[in-house]
């Protein structure tokens, strides 16, 4: 139940943006870069005799390229440290990645990750392969920046995960 309100909620957003955004601004020409990423900062509680409180810090820039008009395709990296109790795990992400600009500054993108996780409680390290598949809305708040909110769905070897973030992207060439 509370999936489906949250992605209610999502969809009722990117509609919100649709309707305020100009319509036509939104191709993204060949030849074009994106330069840009997201930040994440989370603050976690739990009320249990097992966990104490948690904190996550994630960076993940990104770059890419339009070989044709509306189709980038480029690399992204991540940093997530994730610190609870006494323990702190550090994931390390790189993979490619290609989105599509379908209407108006709507787009899917699909990336493929290979992920480098280091838990410090067990002192070892793994590495796994997956999948994040997303939709995404890029609000342009000139010809060269935008801001843009995405829900994403998070495939791995040992699990998965849904959410929202929300990055900031330079175009040049646009």
């Amino acid at each position: 139940m509370k999936a489906k309100v949250f992605f209610s909620a999502i969809i009722s957003f990117f509609i919100i943006l649709l309707g305020f955004n100009n319509l036509s601004a939104q191709q993204v020409g060949q030849g074009s870069i994106m330069l840009g990423g997201t930040f994440n900062f989370e603050s976690r509680s739990w009320d249990s005799d097992f966990r104490e409180d948690a904190t996550l810090f994630e960076f993940a820039p990104n770059v890419g390229f339009f070989p044709i008009d509306n189709l980038g395709l480029g690399l992204s990296a991540s940093y997530i440290r994730f610190k609870f109790d006494d323990e702190v795990d550090k994931f390390t992400r790189i993979g490619p990645y290609a989105r599509y600009y379908v209407f108006a500054g709507l787009f899917p993108q699909v990336q493929y990750i290979w992920e480098k996780y280091e838990d410090s409680f067990f002192d070892e390290s793994e590495t796994e392969s997956g999948f994040i598949f997303s939709l995404g809305y890029s609000f342009f708040l000139n010809s060269s920046i935008a801001i843009e909110p995405s829900i994403y769905y998070h495939t791995m070897d040992s699990f998965n995960s849904y959410g929202m973030k929300i990055g900031v992207q330079a175009f040049l060439g646009r």
